[in-house]
């Protein structure tokens, strides 16, 4: 049944006149207030419209206005069967510092979404003395909760605040443990990370060597060198790519031996560090292995280090010196330093193509394109660099940034010109014929690279995406796993993986590969994964576990219109109506162009009685999608008033 928005009328003295509404607020603010005791009467109705009502009008009107009697309705709401009114209650009573009345509500509200507000707002208000709730929060049966926790204890900055965080060490989620993990080194506290290196868990293992990298632990260079020996090959990944940026004397030995590694890229990184440590007695152990493999990728690594450690005569020792220090410069991430070292290197030797080149790879990291073209055009001057297909990829690269792709195609051409099997330059042209729609030449590009190198992920996924636009969607998954054998680590891979199984209606299976990615991914872009989750369990009828997975992308990122409409659909199955137009149209806000987000709205207000504002948002869904043939349906019916019996998206 259609319920009206309320209309405040009642002749009674106005409490306050806002100065502006949100659009969403079901309140005329600018009309007479109701008496409060209309209000509490709304709150203690069973229908949920009603209740939402009366929350909406308490929170706009508490804003700047400390009543007594609107802080004793809205203390009163926190105690309504429904999280979202509760939700409303918690941030309207934060607003004006009313604390202590949500402070039970952090052990005993059912909805992890309203503890952790609650959290926040405790935090907000107490800062330092809030350590006693986060204690609390830390022990929450949901894994979020607990994140947020160890995420204010880290800002506290408190001496106290270290046991909490090394309490979180043992936590049974991952990611609360990673957090935890990266609090402690904030605190520069080691000891308890060190501890951690033995974990069961390898991505806390590889934590746990990122971090005391990071924070140049004395102890790092022991543990990375362990790391090396791990069972699991992301550990010993990452362990030899940190050693590869260091310079541990005493690492020499372990990484020869990591030469020998059943993983191809842990033999890579391994290569590049002992060229890195610039240790003649490296020398033999490099020419062998480039003598006994056929992996192009490693031996052009192989051959980088081998040129590292074989004396320069041709060039002036002072310049050279200066080239070596900005090498150990970028090891060391002390980029200003490496850029001065490398100009002097070039101030004495202006033909240094080396110093030229890896000025222009520092550039081009810095999105400084212009100087990195410049540095990269100045090493090809010289005749006798022995590099120059590097220079031409990388000048590539730079038009590709710059969507000049018929110039970055010529230079990753030049580059194959020089040298045939040049894995990345086949792969970077084969992205340009991707952007071209040239996808059959796409797709023969990174086949070659893959040809060259067969351990070569990039090129894997790469042929992956170019058959998911041809929506051969069975191929791009056999190239996709193909990518994972190589790098299993790959959280784009699995979502790419999970879009395509939530297309082929395998939705158990999309739950897991979406889940796998957010196992592995870092703390950035975990919303997508979730509002992914969401719109699954949408069509497999879970709305429960539908709104919870959207609501978690929201608190990471509101202005996500996706998660926002995958929220208000669920809320639509579920027959929150309301609710639903609110989620939507905000999703409308963010996104207005959108067709499916546009249908969505007006089916939301037909089946609301909202008639001639369902017309309007389907007409603008035919707009954006003239082929489109739902929409068109939902308006032919509305206009012949027939019943909506269809599904939204």
């Amino acid at each position: 049944m259609f319920v009206k928005r309320l209309t405040y009328t009642f002749l009674l003295p106005v409490l306050i006149i806002m100065a502006s509404c949100s659009a969403n607020r079901t309140a005329v603010l600018n009309e007479p207030a109701p008496p409060l005791s209309k209000i509490a009467e709304k709150l203690n109705t069973k229908d949920k419209e009603t209740r939402w009502e009366a929350i909406s009008f308490l929170e706009d009107y508490s804003k700047n206005n400390d009543d007594p009697g609107i802080n004793a309705l809205l203390i009163r709401a926190l105690r309504d069967n429904d999280p979202e009114i509760r939700l409303s209650a918690v941030r309207a009573l934060a607003n004006n510092k009313k604390i202590d009345p949500l402070i039970q509500l952090l052990k005993d509200d059912v909805d992890w979404l309203v503890r952790a507000e609650v959290l926040k707002s405790i935090y907000e208000a107490k800062k330092k003395d809030s350590l006693p709730y986060i204690k609390i929060a830390l022990k929450d049966k949901e894994s979020s909760v607990r994140e947020e926790a160890v995420y204010f204890i880290s800002r506290i900055k408190n001496s106290e605040a270290v046991p909490l965080l090394i309490a979180a060490l043992n936590d049974s989620h991952r990611d609360v443990k990673r957090k935890a993990i990266n609090a402690l080194a904030s605190y520069e506290v080691e000891k308890p990370i060190i501890n951690l290196f033995h974990d069961d868990d390898p991505l806390i293992r590889e934590e746990v060597l990122k971090v005391l990298a990071q924070m140049k632990s004395p102890s790092a260079s022991d543990l990375l060198l362990m790391g090396l020996w791990d069972e699991k090959v992301n550990v010993r990944r990452k362990a030899a790519y940190l050693l590869s940026l260091k310079k541990y004397k005493h690492s020499l030995e372990p990484l020869t031996g990591a030469l020998n590694d059943s993983d191809a890229i842990v033999r890579i990184y391994a290569a590049e560090a002992l060229g890195n440590l610039g240790n003649q007695k490296a020398l033999p152990a490099l020419i062998e292995a480039a003598a006994g493999t056929k992996d192009n990728s490693l031996i052009a690594i192989l051959k980088s280090s081998i040129n590292k450690l074989k004396p320069t005569n041709d060039i002036q020792e002072e310049a050279v010196a200066y080239y070596k220090k900005g090498i150990a410069y970028q090891n060391r991430m002390d980029i200003e330093k490496a850029i001065e070292a490398y100009n002097d290197a070039i101030r004495i030797y202006p033909d240094y193509s080396d110093a030229h080149y890896s000025l222009g790879r520092i550039y081009s990291q810095q999105k400084l394109f212009k100087d990195a073209a410049s540095e990269f055009r100045k090493a090809l001057l010289n005749p006798h660099y022995s590099r120059p297909e590097l220079c031409y990829v990388e000048l590539g690269k730079i038009s590709f940034e710059n969507s000049l792709y018929d110039e970055a195609a010529s230079e990753f051409k030049k580059a194959l010109l020089i040298k045939k099997d040049y894995a990345e330059a086949h792969n970077n042209l084969g992205l340009i014929y991707k952007k071209k729609r040239l996808y059959d030449m796409a797709i023969s590009e990174f086949r070659e690279a893959i040809n060259i190198d067969r351990n070569y992920a990039a090129a894997y996924k790469n042929t992956g995406d170019t058959l998911f636009d041809l929506k051969r969607y069975k191929d791009a998954l056999s190239g996709y796993k193909s990518a994972l054998n190589f790098n299993p680590l790959d959280p784009d891979v699995h979502n790419s993986m999970g879009d395509i199984y939530n297309i082929l209606g395998l939705y158990d299976n999309a739950i897991r590969e979406y889940r796998e990615a957010l196992n592995i991914m870092d703390y950035n872009s975990r919303e997508i994964l979730h509002s992914n989750l969401s719109r699954v369990y949408n069509k497999k009828r879970m709305y429960e576990a539908a709104i919870a997975e959207a609501r978690k992308a929201i608190r990471l990122r509101p202005d996500y219109a996706e998660a926002h409409n995958n929220l208000g659909y669920a809320y639509m199955e579920k027959e929150m109506y309301d609710k639903a137009i609110e989620e939507l149209k905000k999703a409308m806000k963010l996104k207005p162009d959108d067709a499916e987000v546009n249908n969505n709205l007006g089916w939301a207000y037909e089946k609301s009685g909202e008639f001639k504002l369902a017309m309007d948002a389907y007409k603008k869904a035919i707009q954006v999608y003239p082929s489109w043939e739902l929409p068109k349906n939902n308006l032919r019916r509305l206009r012949g008033n027939n019943p909506p019996t269809n599904s939204l998206q």
